[in-house]
């Protein structure tokens, strides 16, 4: 028996072990493996870097990093998720889309994996979603202020799916330097990763309907000297 067969079936071995510990489709990865294995005494080198990724992935010491986590999973993670998962599903093409339907499906109730959630919540595209989140609000419910000159209105009320924007929807232009109120603060999620990205319901001066905006969109209100 050489050196190779004998680490292989130290990790099949290993792996049947902590076979509670896997999911279906990697149990029936690692028994076609075996299969295989046995059949023909040999592995490609693809499958054996798969292979030694699921032997490292379920060492004791990762398992038990993994199930301190579910334990330690709360309110807050739930919260960062759910904020990373409504950004996602915001867009054009849904990223993770496995793991956003697992988190939007259970909004209070969910558990992600470490992996699943350094994935979703840990990107350079999150990580500016949610420091958005945690920025101080600039603007206050109640609070007179403007549109600036060069606003993206357009994008705040643009259906990220369709690329449609409602009827009558305003012209960048014609919003420049209007005056409005500030109904509500984080009116809708954040879905762009970008600063100042917090989305504002506000109301034009003599207009009836409500518009969304972004925070870049706005500027404190310029009040005229007297004269």
């Amino acid at each position: 028996m050489s050196d190779a067969s004998i680490n292989y079936q130290s990790a099949f071995n290993h792996l049947q072990y902590h076979a509670d510990h896997m999911n279906t489709w990697e149990q029936g990865f690692v028994d076609s493996l075996e299969h295989q294995f046995k059949q023909k005494g040999r592995l490609s080198l693809s499958q054996e870097r798969h292979l030694l990724k699921l032997t490292d992935k379920y060492n004791m010491d990762k398992i038990r990093e993994a199930q301190q986590w579910a334990k330690n999973y709360g309110p807050e993670q739930r919260d960062i998720a759910v904020k990373c998962a409504k950004y996602y599903n915001g867009q054009y093409q849904v990223y993770f889309k496995d793991i956003v339907n697992k988190v939007l499906g259970d909004p209070d109730g969910h558990v992600l994996s470490l992996g699943e959630y350094n994935k979703l919540c840990k990107n350079k595209y999150a990580l500016k979603v949610l420091a958005s989140y945690d920025a101080p609000e600039k603007f206050a419910a109640g609070e007179m202020v403007q549109i600036r000159s060069n606003n993206r209105v357009d994008i705040a009320n643009t259906d990220e799916k369709t690329g449609a924007t409602p009827r009558g929807a305003w012209s960048t232009f014609s919003l420049a330097d209007k005056t409005c109120m500030v109904l509500e603060v984080n009116a809708l999620p954040i879905t762009r990763a970008a600063k100042n990205s917090r989305v504002y319901k506000v109301l034009i001066i003599d207009e009836t309907s409500p518009i969304y905006v972004h925070e870049s969109d706005l500027k404190k209100l310029r009040r005229r000297k007297k004269k």
